[in-house]
């Protein structure tokens, strides 16, 4: 008597193969998912830098209006204001606007 074959790859081979065949597919899966986590903190990495970048710019932004609008209103010579715009840090531009918010 012959033994029987299913025509299906996974039921022709011994147990030992099944086993070997499981586990390959299963550290494929593990690859796959991964592979697609990785591309997700990569996204989520590209997506903070972005807004990051977009502050940075927008303080920057403030910080030259604040003082284009004190120039503009007779507190500081165009020069002074470029020069204060150009040296004062931004960070302490939001500590100076956060202590007169308090104030208020």
């Amino acid at each position: 008597m012959t033994p029987r074959t299913s025509g299906f790859l996974f039921f022709d081979r011994t147990v030992g193969r099944r086993l070997y065949l499981i586990v390959l597919i299963m550290a494929l899966g593990v690859l796959g998912i991964l592979a697609i986590a990785a591309q997700q903190a990569r996204e989520a990495m590209w997506t903070a830098k972005g807004a990051e970048t977009r502050h940075l710019v927008e303080t920057a932004h403030s910080l030259v209006a604040h003082h284009q609008r004190r120039a503009a209103l007779g507190e500081l010579t165009e020069a002074a204001a470029r020069q204060a715009a150009r040296v004062r840090p931004a960070l302490s531009v939001l500590v100076d606007w956060l202590q007169q918010r308090r104030a208020a």
